[in-house]
C-alpha cells in the first residue's frame, strides 16, 4: 500500500513539474534549436511506427506506378507543391527547406526504403509539427498517386533527367487545347 501511494505522489508530482516547465516559457519551440537526442528519438519513432501502421490499411485503387503519363503528371505536381521543401536532383537547398525543423527528407534517398502506401498516406494526410502538408485536403488520391509515381524515380533520377521531365510537362500543359484557352498553367492549389 505504501508503494502504491508513493507512485501516485511521483506521478503528480512529475505532472506538476511538467505543467510547471510549460507554463514558464523555458522550452524554446524556435524552429532553429536541435531537439535532443531523446525527444528526436521520440519523434522519429513515433512517426515511423504512426506512418507505418495507418498505412497498411491503404486499397484504394492504386494506379500502375510505372504508367509514364501518372509519372509525367506526377512531375508537373510534385515541382509546383513538393520541390521547394524536398529539394530536386542537382538543386541546392532553398531557403525555406534550409528553415525547417524537422529538416524536409532527402526523397532522392529516403523513397528507397519507403513504400509506395507510406509515401501516399504522407503526402494525404501530412505529418504535424514538420512542415508536410496534408494535400488531401486539396487534391484527390488520383493526383497523390501521380506524385507518389514521381517520387519512386527519385532515386535514379540526375539533375539533366528532373529538368528535362519538368520542361516536357510545360510544354504538355501549354499544348493543351483546354489550358490555353483558360489562360494558367492547368495547376491550382
Amino acid at each position: 500500500m505504501k508503494l502504491l501511494k508513493t507512485a501516485i505522489i511521483l506521478i503528480f508530482v512529475g505532472i506538476f513539474l511538467g505543467v510547471g516547465v510549460i507554463y514558464s516559457g523555458y522550452i524554446n519551440v524556435g524552429a532553429n534549436v536541435a531537439d535532443n537526442r531523446l525527444i528526436d528519438w521520440l519523434l522519429v519513432t513515433a512517426r515511423e511506427k504512426s506512418v507505418e501502421r495507418h498505412s497498411k490499411n491503404i486499397t484504394n485503387n492504386v494506379p500502375n506506378l510505372e504508367n509514364q503519363a501518372i509519372i509525367l503528371a506526377g512531375a508537373k505536381n510534385y515541382d509546383a507543391m513538393c520541390a521547394s521543401c524536398h529539394t530536386p536532383p542537382g538543386e541546392s537547398k532553398s531557403p525555406l527547406s534550409i528553415g525547417l525543423n524537422p529538416p524536409p527528407p532527402d526523397l532522392q534517398k529516403e523513397v528507397q526504403d519507403t513504400s509506395a502506401k507510406e509515401l501516399f498516406w504522407v503526402t494525404k494526410n501530412g505529418i504535424r509539427m514538420t512542415g508536410m502538408p496534408a494535400w488531401g485536403e486539396t487534391h484527390d488520391d488520383d493526383v497523390i498517386w501521380s506524385m507518389v509515381a514521381f517520387i519512386k524515380t527519385l532515386p535514379n533520377m540526375t539533375s539533366d533527367d528532373y529538368t528535362k521531365i519538368i520542361a516536357l510537362t510545360k510544354l504538355k500543359n501549354n499544348n493543351t487545347p483546354e489550358k490555353a484557352e483558360e489562360g494558367h498553367s492547368g495547376h491550382s492549389h
